[in-house]
């Protein structure tokens, strides 16, 4: 099979696994809103439901993901994108999973105040952000926060970063950190980072078609993601 037919048939999973995930969720929220207050144990329960159902939904997005792209022949189009804007629209669709590990999401003032703009796709741009920060809450100890900020690197590029105090990718592995044979090696080894639903192959695929180039690192903070974007 051709890399397009396969891309086609993800994406037909990817869709079946869509409706029955979509019920599951409408069932799970009915129930909490029925449920009230009168249990705290059922409450709890209902609770981790809706957390895994956000978990499911990512994994399926990741799922669509690789079959856009290798059902694609077009780049995707680039527009002008508010840096501040599609930050919020990321923490906003993050915000169950850090609830639901017991952590901050926290995004620096001057990235929320900033009026950057940036030059990339903005779906593309969004994936690839998501699962950084995904897979920091993942790493990241119960009680401490993942914080977003940014800097400017030069007057073409402006750096957006997702620290966490959990371990980092180790040095020798971090050039290899965002492709695919990466993410087998990784779920055995205490010297790399696992990232569910191939979080971290994702931010590769999405990062390059978003014209974006991602980075691992540490800092004195624990493990340290860095997007390096084009300027508007």
């Amino acid at each position: 099979m051709d890399s397009k037919l396969i891309g086609e048939l993800l994406g037909l999973v990817a869709h079946d696994l869509r409706n029955p995930l979509s019920a599951l969720h409408s069932n799970v929220g009915f129930l909490d809103s029925v449920v009230g207050d009168t249990s705290l144990d059922t409450k709890e329960a209902l609770v981790d439901g809706m957390a895994s159902c956000d978990g499911l939904g990512h994994i399926i997005d990741n799922l669509d993901l690789f079959a856009e792209m290798l059902g694609q022949q077009a780049a995707p189009s680039v527009s002008t994108v508010s840096l501040s804007a599609f930050v919020n629209e990321v923490v906003g669709r993050c915000a169950q999973a850090a609830r639901s590990h017991e952590l901050l999401l926290v995004v620096e003032p001057s990235l929320e105040e900033t009026k950057v703009e940036l030059r990339t796709n903005h779906a593309m741009a969004s994936r690839a952000l998501a699962n950084l920060v995904r897979n920091s809450i993942q790493h990241c100890p119960p009680g401490r926060q993942v914080t977003l900020g940014y800097r400017e690197e030069s007057s073409d590029t402006i750096v957006l970063s997702v620290r966490d105090p959990g371990r980092a990718i180790a040095d020798e592995m971090r050039g290899a950190a965002f492709g695919a044979a990466a993410q087998v090696s990784t779920k055995s080894s205490a010297s790399g980072r696992y990232s569910r639903g191939l979080g971290l192959l994702s931010v590769g695929i999405a990062a390059a078609a978003a014209g974006i180039q991602p980075r691992a690192s540490e800092d004195e903070q624990g493990a340290l993601f860095e997007l390096v974007i084009p300027r508007a």
